[in-house]
Parts: structure tokens; C-alpha cells; sequence
């Protein structure tokens, strides 16, 4: 019940506030709807447009949910006999105060006065360009005659006007005071009327041939009309016409031109039939700058067909251009130090003289297995070791390093591209196949832990890992082999690569590693067998349950291959701990050795691997590249270390 009083409340509420509005319209006995309508706007006005149905009351109450414009009804109504005891004081009726009564007097709208439009082309008021009479009238005196210098009529390059003709347009350059100052602008000089040496700009932007008035006599430029140009900023403005004789670089003949006052170049040529363009001109000029322009004649061009000319560069001749890039690698070790200023510094280090008094004495040292004995060849000196564990016991030739000289080598065996940022213990044997010292193992573990590029990649506190059991000897090389995947690797490289497919024999531990763009199952077969190419065909394959390793697709290449599939137990990397050592031996390195240059790290894995093949393994006392081919690798080492052989 309460809501249907409301809803009549409402309408009531309505049909009294349209009341007025009948009254006032019948007073004024409106003949016709025009005038009906008219005098509805004129009552809006007077009072103020505000009706149950104008926009500020509807968004006042649309303001309100429903739920509360409900309430606030009931709330109208319930105190009803409280309203009847207010009295406005500006009419004297009751239920309403001064501030909500409808005869109360309203300010009336602000009437907005628009500023007059004034013509660009005449300078009158009341009118703009695209309606002035007077332009019209001097487009159709100039004559809508085609000639060579304006384009044609729909040409490319003109503005549209209002009236369906067209405008020659000219470039910023035609009206400008100050001569640009950046870049380089296509300026040559040429011959103006066989009278003149003027200057002249090649403009793309522009349609016509625009010419300084200082140039042309007044007779002249009146003889052949006048015309519409449209400048850079859209405006029209009336210039005059003239034929010229124009020689220069770019255009040689007679042509129409339109005389302005104050172009930055005393003659800009746009682009008319038979102007080169800026593309398409070769010039050689045979007179140097300080001749006249007159030897314009003697300039060479050759013309190309402007359609088979290009202005942009594509994809492919782009890649053509660019440039390989250079690998970021440390600073080069200083190896230039002679024979005799080795011996002069081995005679001079206070740490070598209990070496250089054993040389003198022929003394041979013993420990356990191990003998060791110093010599002088040819002034030299040298350390000689033999043990049965290492190097199946033949005796490795050592020069002992002075002091001077032991940082260029352990950084020779740390850091250089070729060394991997291995750890102290691969760095110092790898030292000692060619390099001796006092207290070598402190020295080379004290330079691997204070390396910068190690101390920023390696983590801290790692928990040393269990060691695993025992695996199966396999003697023959690449009979058996660990595969398994690293990645995805971000960033990705410039080339794609975001994984690395890694192979690593359990013989001889010799790695084999390729970069991959993803890791479907064809671009992991084609890599396997791009390795396979290089090393042979395997018995057996131990890798995880990969989907790439356990689809049809490579069961189906093991079978045509004939090679045994082998998997890892579930969630249980240990299994394959050989390769998953490696994978992490491998993350470090490129890790060390792409800091500078992180997207170019598929370009540091053969670098990588030859570290990796050139130090002992730890398990075997051999390094990989020896076990595989039964001879040691010509490394920066050894390269290094040939101080006083015979070549």
C-alpha cells in the first residue's frame, strides 16, 4: 500500500509541475506547433529550465538508489503534517521553503557569444576560406590550363579544395625565414635565365616550382596570371606566375614557376615531370667548389628509372650488412717475455733459492710414489716430475715460474676464454703440466676464490651433495652415453637458442653439446643426430623420461639407429649423475663467461667444452681429450709453457 502512494505521490507531483506550463501556454494562444514550441523554450528560459524533466532534477533523483528515493517518499509522506506547517516566504504558501519554491525568480542562462570568423583570403568577416566568393572567382581567372611546372588536376601531391579543384602545394621551405640548421639539406647550385646563380633546394614535399621575387621582374611574373597555392600549414594565399630557365643537377629546361617573397632558397624545385629525384641522381662534378657555376654543364648524371628505386632497406639487405659481432674475451695475457729475462727473473726471486740450490746439487726429491728433481738446461731453470698416477708415470717437464710472472699464468688458466672459470683444483693441475712453483696449491686456490666473475655466480652455502654409487665400467668410448637437456636459458640468444642438448660419454667422459631453439622431438633428434655424425652411433642411451626422449617419434629413431633406449628412474636425476654434473659444470662456465655478453652464449659452448676436455677428470687422473685420442691437447698451456724446447 505504502508503495502505491507513493507512485500516485509521484505523478501528482508531475502533473503539478506541468500545470504552469499549460497555463502559461494557454495565455499566449499559440496559433501553430512552431510557435507552440517556441514559447515552451522561451518559459524553460525565464525559469530557469528547471522542470520535473530537466537534466539537474532527473540526475539529482537518478543520483539516488531506488530503494532510497522509495524511503525518502514514505518519509514525505508519513510527516506530512509537519510540511503543512512550513510557509514559504517569498510566496506565502504552505509545504515548501524559499529555496524550493517554483515561483521564485531564476538567474537566466549565460548566453555564449562565439567569436566572428574572419576569411584567411579576403581578410572580411563573416565568412572562411572554404565559402569566400573572391577565391572562387580568382581560381576560375587563373584558368584550370595544365602546364608543366603545376601539376594536373588529381595529380599526386595537391590539395583538394572545397570546390572540387585543386591547389599546388608548397612545403614549409616556400615561407620560412630561417634557413634550417640540422641535417643535410639537397642544395645544388645552378642557372637561373642564363643571368642568375641561385641556389636550388630539391623538395619532395613540394608540387610546384616556387622562385624568389627579387629574381623576376614585375612584367614578366603579371604577364601569365596568377594562381592558388596551398602552404604547408593549409592556408591558400594568390602568388604569380612566370616562366624560367632553370640549369641545375636536378632539372634542366624551361618551366612555369610561382613567384614568392621570401622562400629560405632562391629556387626550391618540387616535384614536377622530368625532375630527378633525390635517389635517383648520380653526380660527379669534374670543376672544384671555388669554379663558376656556369661549368654546370660538365656535371654527370645518370638516370635510373624511378620505379625500380627504393627508399627503404629490407630484412634480408639488412642482415647482409650487419656486421658479427666480436665475443667479449678478457684482457690478453702479457706473453711476451723472452728466454733470457726468464732467466733473469728465476735468478732473482728470493722464493727460488731453495729450487736453485737443488739444481745446483742434483738432488732428487721423493715423496711416497712421487719423485721430483730441478735442473738447469741451457741456463733455464726447469722441474722435473714422475709418478705412477699420473701420466702413466713418464716425467712431465715443469718451468718454474718466478713470482713476476705467476698471476699472468694463473689467470692464463682461470680466465681466459679457453679455461672455463674452473675450480682450483682442475685450474692447479692443469698448471702443473707445464708450470711449477713453491706453494702452488695455496696460490692458485686463493686466485680461484678471489675471482670476481666466481664469487658473483657461485651460491652461497650450497650443501655439498651425497656421493653416488657406483656405476658399470664401460671401456669402449661412446658405447655408452648420458643425454639430457639444460634450459630453457633466459635470456634467449640472439640467434633463438634457448636450450642446450648435452651428451657425455661414460668412458672417457668426452662432452659433446648442442644449442636448440625448443625442445620438440624433432629438433632433439636431428641434434643427436648431429653428434652422432661427429662421434658414431652409441649402443646404449641413458637419459630421463622427458616427453622429447619417451615419444614414439625417438623410439622410433633408436630403433632405426639400433640403439638401446635407457631411462632414469622417476623424479630420481641421480641415476644420470655423470651428465647432470656436467649440466651443471657447463651452466657455470657460460655463466663466468658471458657477463658481458649474456645473449651470446651458444657462441661460448665450444670454448666451454675445450676446457672442460682439456682438464684431468678427477675419477680417471686423465682428461677427456687424451683418453679419446691418446695425446695431449696443444692448449694456450702448453703453447705457453714451450720455453726453451726445439720446436
Amino acid at each position: 500500500m505504502s508503495q502505491f502512494r507513493v507512485r500516485i505521490s509521484h505523478y501528482f507531483e508531475k502533473w503539478m509541475e506541468l500545470s504552469e506550463l499549460q497555463v502559461f501556454l494557454k495565455e499566449r494562444d499559440a496559433k501553430t506547433s512552431i510557435e507552440l514550441v517556441d514559447l515552451i523554450e522561451k518559459y524553460a528560459e525565464a525559469h530557469g529550465n528547471r522542470t520535473a524533466f530537466s537534466k539537474d532534477q532527473v540526475k539529482r533523483r537518478n543520483d539516488l538508489r531506488p530503494q532510497e528515493r522509495e524511503e525518502r517518499k514514505y518519509t514525505q509522506l508519513q510527516n506530512g503534517d509537519k510540511r503543512k506547517t512550513i510557509t514559504c516566504h517569498k510566496c506565502g504558501k504552505l509545504g515548501h521553503v524559499a529555496k524550493e519554491c517554483w515561483g521564485r525568480p531564476q538567474k537566466a542562462a549565460a548566453v555564449e557569444f562565439k567569436p566572428v570568423r574572419t576569411c584567411t583570403f579576403c581578410g572580411k568577416r563573416g565568412h572562411v576560406i572554404e565559402k569566400c566568393w573572391e577565391r572562387k572567382r580568382a581560381q576560375q581567372s587563373s584558368g584550370g590550363a595544365a602546364e608543366k611546372g603545376l601539376p594536373e588536376a588529381g595529380s599526386k601531391g595537391q590539395g583538394q579544395l572545397d570546390c572540387g579543384c585543386t591547389a599546388p602545394l608548397v612545403s614549409a621551405a616556400c615561407h620560412g625565414e630561417d634557413k634550417p640548421t640540422e641535417g643535410p639539406m639537397p642544395v645544388a647550385k645552378g642557372r637561373l635565365n642564363e643571368a642568375h646563380d641561385v641556389q636550388v633546394l630539391r623538395d619532395s614535399g613540394c608540387s610546384c616550382v616556387v622562385v624568389k621575387e627579387s629574381f623576376i621582374p614585375l612584367t614578366e611574373s603579371t604577364a601569365h596570371g596568377q594562381t592558388i597555392v596551398r602552404l604547408a600549414d593549409g592556408k591558400h594565399v594568390k602568388a604569380r606566375l612566370a616562366t624560367i630557365h632553370l640549369e641545375c643537377p636536378y632539372f634542366s629546361g624551361k618551366v612555369k614557376a610561382v613567384v614568392m617573397k621570401n622562400p629560405i632558397y632562391d629556387v626550391i624545385l618540387g616535384n614536377i615531370p622530368g625532375a630527378k629525384s633525390l635517389g635517383t641522381l648520380v653526380c660527379e662534378q669534374k670543376a672544384s667548389d671555388t669554379e663558376d657555376v656556369s661549368s654546370a654543364s660538365e656535371i654527370k648524371r645518370t638516370d635510373v628509372d624511378d620505379e625500380n628505386v627504393t627508399a627503404v632497406v629490407t630484412r634480408r639487405q639488412q642482415n647482409q650488412k650487419r656486421h658479427k659481432k666480436t665475443l667479449s674475451t678478457p684482457l690478453a695475457v702479457e706473453t711476451g717475455v723472452t728466454i733470457d729475462q726468464l732467466k733473469e727473473k728465476q735468478g732473482q726471486d728470493q722464493s727460488l733459492q731453495a729450487a736453485r740450490r737443488a739444481a745446483l746439487s742434483s738432488d732428487v726429491r721423493k715423496t711416497g710414489r712421487n719423485t721430483s728433481w730441478y735442473c738447469y738446461e741451457k741456463g733455464l731453470l726447469i722441474r722435473y716430475f714422475r709418478s705412477p698416477q699420473v701420466d702413466n708415470g713418464d716425467v712431465i717437464r715443469q718451468v718454474v715460474v718466478p713470482n713476476d710472472l705467476r698471476g699472468s699464468v694463473m689467470r692464463l688458466a682461470h680466465e681466459s676464454i679457453l679455461s672455463g672459470h674452473l675450480a682450483a683444483k682442475k685450474t692447479t693441475e692443469r698448471i702443473l703440466f707445464n708450470f711449477f712453483w713453491p706453494n702452488i696449491w695455496d696460490d692458485v686456490a686463493r686466485f680461484c676464490k678471489s675471482c670476481d666473475q666466481c664469487q658473483r655466480s657461485t651460491p652461497k652455502g650450497a650443501t655439498p651433495k651425497v656421493p653416488l654409487t657406483e656405476v658399470p665400467l664401460i671401456d669402449e668410448p661412446f658405447s655408452r652415453v648420458a643425454a639430457d637437456i639444460i634450459g630453457p636459458i633466459l635470456p634467449a640468444s640472439e640467434r633463438g637458442n634457448r636450450y642446450i642438448l648435452t651428451v657425455v660419454d661414460y668412458c672417457t667422459r668426452y662432452p659433446k653439446a648442442v644449442a636448440l631453439k625448443n625442445v620438440e622431438t624433432e629438433q632433439v633428434a636431428e641434434g643427436l643426430v648431429d653428434i652422432f655424425s661427429r662421434i658414431g652411433i652409441p649402443k646404449e642411451m641413458l637419459s630421463d623420461r622427458g616427453t622429447q626422449f619417451t615419444s614414439d617419434l625417438m623410439k622410433e629413431v633408436c630403433r632405426l639407429l639400433s640403439m638401446k633406449q635407457l631411462t632414469t628412474s622417476p623424479y630420481h636425476p641421480q641415476c644420470n649423475g655423470l651428465v647432470e654434473r656436467f649440466d651443471a659444470t657447463l651452466k657455470g662456465m657460460l655463466k663466468r663467461l658471458t657477463t658481458e655478453r649474456p645473449k651470446d652464449w651458444d657462441r661460448y659452448i665450444n670454448a666451454a667444452l675445450f676446457a672442460y676436455r682439456e682438464a684431468p677428470q678427477e675419477s680417471l687422473g686423465f682428461s677427456p681429450f687424451e683418453l679419446l685420442y691418446a695425446r695431449p691437447v696443444r692448449g694456450p698451456m702448453t703453447i705457453y709453457g714451450s720455453f726453451g724446447q726445439k720446436t
